[in-house]
């Protein structure tokens, strides 16, 4: 499973995914060591701008959301 393979990998990595598929691998990817804070539970439709970063720690995970706020239009608030 790619939660797996992410828990597991060093350094960086990117994941580009189908949208609505994203709230199911990021909670895959807690699983029971917890975060931080809520995740998202839903990707809606309309953002493409805005990046979900996951640091794993001793206390399980932290987790942000960045606006990327590039092109005309980006939105600097997050879901």
């Amino acid at each position: 499973m790619l939660a797996d393979r992410l828990r597991t990998a060093s350094g960086v990595v990117l994941v580009a995914w189908e949208h609505r598929a994203l709230p199911g691998l990021a909670h895959a990817l807690v699983g029971h060591a917890g975060c931080d804070r809520p995740l998202p539970t839903v990707w809606p439709g309309d953002r493409f701008d805005v990046l979900w970063l996951f640091m794993p720690s001793e206390a399980g995970w932290h987790f942000w959301q960045q606006p990327q706020n590039l092109m005309a239009g980006d939105r600097l608030d997050t879901f």
